[in-house]
This record gives structure tokens, C-alpha cells and sequence, in this order.
């Protein structure tokens, strides 16, 4: 795969059916897919009310904690909090260490891996966290994946052409997606709300793509987010024979989704996992729908398409 030595902040839009936003994060670059893997959730425990008596028990032990704040406070809170949760360079017990401090406590259900799936040969998918903020009471869920090599997708990110400038950009495939979704739920749904939270594709470089706006009606069931994953040419040269060489950078081998959800959350209990949709070539993503069992992906083609769940977490 080919090195890049030069990190240049990229400030591109991409708007098809769901707005994106630079952000800053970090992760690594590149591209390949394999065939399309399927999610084969094995339920080893039943149901029962105990994460709905659990999840209440901690909206009344910390319920003295909330603190009433601006849309602008609420938005600069939860930037800071997913930063941490997003910061791969610190361990477990640092994150919750500083969440705590800031009053963002885990939830662990009573019924911890109550299902297992089956992994992407391609990807590494991480299960979901949830965390309570008893400050702002709210539910946040959290999952990121990337790919395990470059190589996975490097033939899908080149590209042909007469000549190369810094700074070109092409699509690679259509829209991709990112989500958390909520399956097999029970207990009460009523006035249960997203009510923040958005999907990320991360570069090497430090610098991402953000969508804000989920591409799924029901909150009940979870949240999907597009973004369109593209290639940045970061240098290039003319050799002596007139042949284009150039390095490139990829934005889509990292992914990372969040979903904020309000107090009527701990009502609600089920299985979390992330979900992650991949096109290329020609391929492009029509749409969504969501059910009890998770989401259906509508594809433009029967081919250059994958999706695939993660490990599920009780909630």
C-alpha cells in the first residue's frame, strides 16, 4: 500500500440524501472488500426486565446530578465526552476515569453478552458502550470499527487517470453507512427519542467526515448515517518516461457511530450492535428500513455491496 508522508486538513462537503461535516479524530487509510458477511446473532440468555430495573435504579441514584443547559452547552458537552470515548490512545480505566470526572458513568447490563455474531473477515467491529451522563440525562451508545488491513481495499480507492493534482478527491462506490442498531427490544417505547449523536469516517490523518443526520424514522429501533468514503490525492510527480505516480489518502477506514438518547431510554431494553454498509464501483445505497431484527439495506446493484453487524450489548 502506498506510504503517505505529507497531512494536509481537508474541508469537503459531500451531500447526497444526508449532509457531512469535517471533523477532527483519528484513525488509518485504504480499502478492499470481500464478499458480503452476515450477522448470525446466537441468543444464549433470555430476556427479562433486569437492565430495565437496572437502568432506572442509576437515573435515581445520580438523578440530583442534572443540570439544565443551552442547546450550545449540551453540544460543547457532548463533543468533549465523545472525544473521550473516541480516544484510542488511553486505557479503559483512564476513559472512565475522566468520564467520571465529568459525570458520564457506564452501563453494565445484568445480563453482559447475552448474544455473540459472527466477525467481517475484513473489518474489526467493536461492541457497543453505553454510558449514562447524569448531567445532561442522557443515554449515549458508542461503537467504532476499521479496517484490519489496507490491502482490503487499495484497489478500490486507485484510480486511472492522465494527470494527478494534491488535493484531487474521487468517490469511491456510492454512500457507505454507519449506525448502531437496537434489535429484539422490549419494554415500554413510549417517548423514547434520539436525541443526538452522529456517524464518522476517519482518515489517517486526523481529520474526519461527520454526518449529524440519521437516515432511519424509528428511534425505537436505532440509527443509520451515510457518508460517502472517498480517496485524496496528498502528492504526485511526472516521471522522466510521463508517467503519473501519486500517493493518496482514504477517508472510510475508520468508522465510528454515536446515538444520544433521552431518559425514556431506560424503559427500553434489547440488543445493541454497530452496523456497517459498504459499496464500491458502481454501487450505491437507496435506502433503509428498520425493524425488530435490525436494518434492511436497499442496494442499487446485487454486486460491489456488503453490510455486517458487530457483537451485540445488552441494554
Amino acid at each position: 500500500m502506498k506510504k503517505f508522508t505529507v497531512v494536509i486538513a481537508v474541508s469537503l462537503c459531500f451531500l447526497l440524501g444526508c449532509s457531512q461535516i469535517i471533523v477532527a479524530f483519528g484513525l488509518n487509510n485504504e480499502m478492499v472488500c470481500s464478499t458480503a458477511p452476515t450477522d448470525d446473532g446466537i441468543p444464549l440468555f433470555v430476556h427479562t426486565e433486569e437492565d430495565v430495573i437496572a437502568k432506572q435504579a442509576m437515573d435515581e441514584k445520580y438523578a440530583a446530578n442534572y443540570v439544565e443547559m443551552t442547546e450550545e452547552q449540551l453540544a460543547e458537552r457532548d463533543a468533549l465526552i465523545n472525544g473521550i470515548i473516541a480516544d484510542s490512545t488511553i486505557s479503559d480505566n483512564e476513559r472512565n476515569e475522566q468520564l467520571e470526572a465529568l459525570q458520564v458513568y457506564p452501563y453494565v447490563s445484568p445480563n453482559e453478552n447475552a448474544y455473540l455474531a459472527t466477525q467481517a473477515s475484513d473489518v474489526t467491529l467493536n461492541s457497543v458502550s453505553i454510558y449514562k451522563d447524569t448531567v445532561a440525562n442522557q443515554w449515549k451508545l458508542s461503537s467504532s470499527g476499521s479496517y484490519k488491513s489496507s490491502s482490503s481495499y487499495s484497489s478500490e480507492c486507485a484510480k486511472s487517470k492522465l494527470t494527478y493534482s494534491v488535493g484531487d478527491t474521487w468517490n469511491v462506490g456510492g454512500h457507505d453507512a454507519v449506525g448502531i442498531a437496537l434489535t429484539q427490544p422490549y419494554g415500554n417505547s413510549a417517548g423514547v427519542a434520539r436525541v443526538g449523536g452522529y456517524g464518522l469516517f476517519a482518515g489517517h490523518d486526523g481529520y474526519s467526515i461527520a454526518n449529524y443526520n440519521g437516515c432511519t424514522a424509528d428511534d425505537r429501533y436505532g440509527v443509520v448515517y451515510k457518508l460517502q468514503d472517498y480517496s485524496y490525492v496528498t502528492s504526485c510527480k511526472l516521471s522522466v518516461l510521463l508517467v503519473w505516480s501519486y500517493t493518496y489518502r482514504y477517508y472510510g477506514h475508520g468508522f465510528h457511530a454515536f446515538a444520544n438518547y433521552n431518559s425514556n431510554f431506560s424503559n427500553w431494553h434489547g440488543n445493541a450492535k454497530l452496523f456497517y454498509a459498504h459499496t464500491w464501483s458502481s454501487t450505491n445505497i437507496n435506502g433503509f428500513s428498520v425493524s425488530t431484527s435490525g436494518f434492511g439495506t436497499s442496494w442499487s446493484s446485487s454486486n460491489y455491496r456488503w453490510d455486517v453487524y458487530g457483537l451485540s450489548k445488552v441494554f
